[in-house]
């Protein structure tokens, strides 16, 4: 459980300090690019001087196919904010822990009692509240906002169901060293593919951005670390809803506390069921 806590707690610094960078207004793109690059050369360096360099061929190849999953679900939400607004589409992101979920029950068989199912879906209930408190987008959505949010789900939901097909296709029980070693591998995929984006699109590269995406790139590394070792000890299906939950619930009250965000009728209907649904989860292990 103490994997599962502390990729939670980096995850809410790492929404914190994307936060800050979008208030200092930087380019999210090349923030982006920073923090991945950043990340690779930390992992780099801990295989470097602790662990020889020691890669298993799943952990290339997974690792790789993660970091696609990663831009891919930045870009979409990007995208998706622009075209049909942001409570939609984080909304859908936040959902899209349905596809891990259910894959861990259908596809690795993991058993949840009544009282957790409930829970899970009380989550989602949850995220999609506090999600909603966002501004609404005046007009229709279009065929495009649709195929978007589409996207959105699924390339959101890939992004988890990658990291426990790594857990399962590991040659062995999953430690710090190939845990680096994945992360690794998936922020240099990542940072290639968000260079590309960065330069294709002509970005102007401040040192500023850099040094907020540097800055991110800590506990995003090390939330996708934590949460590799929660998954090699604790059920898929439990780890994804729980984060979700937990983190949605953490930057919400963050968002009302530091930056004075307003919680309203649904924010606070949300916080509630969070808080039933982790008890739910928790009380069913």
């Amino acid at each position: 459980m103490i994997w599962l806590a502390l990729s939670v707690l980096s995850s809410v610094i790492f929404g914190s300090s994307l936060k800050i960078a979008e208030k200092a207004g930087r380019d999210r793109v090349v923030v982006a690019f920073a923090n991945y690059l950043f990340g690779a050369v930390l992992a780099a360096i801990y295989l470097l001087v602790y662990a020889g360099w020691r890669i298993s061929w799943p952990t290339v190849y997974v690792g790789a196919i993660a970091g696609v999953t990663w831009v891919a679900g930045l870009i979409t939400l990007m995208v998706g904010i622009k075209e049909v607004g942001l409570a939609y589409a984080v909304s859908l992101a936040r959902l899209a822990v349905l596809i891990p979920v259910a894959a861990c029950l259908i596809l690795w068989d993991e058993q949840l009692v009544g009282i957790q199912i409930v829970g899970v879906v009380l989550v989602c209930v949850a995220m999609l509240a506090l999600c909603s408190r966002a501004a609404k987008r005046e007009g229709k959505i279009t065929t495009w906002g649709v195929t978007l949010l589409v996207m959105i789900f699924l390339a959101h939901g890939c992004v988890k169901f990658v990291m426990k097909l790594y857990k399962e296709v590991a040659v062995n029980k999953i430690g710090h060293v190939e845990t680096a070693a994945y992360m690794m591998v998936l922020f240099i995929s990542a940072a290639i593919l968000t260079g590309i984006w960065t330069f294709a699109a002509r970005k102007k590269v401040k040192a500023g951005d850099f040094i907020y995406g540097a800055a991110a790139g800590i506990p995003n590394i090390l939330t996708g670390g934590f949460l590799i070792l929660a998954l090699d000890a604790l059920p898929g299906s439990i780890v994804f809803s729980f984060w979700d939950g937990v983190c949605v619930f953490l930057l919400s009250i963050l968002g009302v506390v530091v930056w004075k965000e307003k919680l309203g009728v649904r924010g606070v209907a949300g916080i509630v069921l969070t808080l039933i649904a982790l008890v739910l989860i928790k009380w069913g292990e």
